[in-house]
């Protein structure tokens, strides 16, 4: 038996026992991995998706949403890093700042670089920012 789920706008089947454990037990974000990992291959995570792993608690869920960052598309990553960027969470900006460090061509991100670098409120994530627009000169 297989049950639908939806997660963040994402329609998702899971598994009725797999899906309904993960939920009682493990919370959102246990759901969320296991609707994620759960999906066929064709059926991407939403950016809302992934945003909303890395800002949950959970490291399974965090590295799962980092995997299939590091998989998108330069356009749609670009995306999901801008949303990243203006989270709530510093930690959150700093694993932004990251991707953009492991990307290919870092000089679509200047624009998102610099805004970080001038104004983020977390002192590490300014001065990441800074750094990667000095290596990017």
């Amino acid at each position: 038996m297989r049950r639908r789920i939806t997660i963040g706008g994402g329609l998702f089947l899971l598994g009725a026992v797999t899906g309904l454990a993960a939920m009682l037990h493990h919370g959102r974000a246990a759901a969320e991995v296991a609707a994620i990992t759960a999906a066929p291959e064709h059926a991407k995570p939403t950016a809302a998706q992934l945003v909303s792993l890395l800002e949950g608690d959970g490291f399974k869920a965090k590295a799962l949403a980092r995997r299939h960052i590091e998989e998108l598309p330069a356009p749609e990553r670009g995306a999901v890093l801008a949303s990243l960027a203006h989270s709530s969470r510093a930690e959150v900006r700093l694993m932004a700042v990251s991707a953009v460090a492991r990307a290919v061509d870092r000089s679509s991100f200047k624009p998102l670089l610099s805004s970080l670098a001038a104004s983020d409120p977390d002192p590490d994530v300014r001065t990441a920012a800074a750094q990667l627009l000095q290596e990017a000169r």
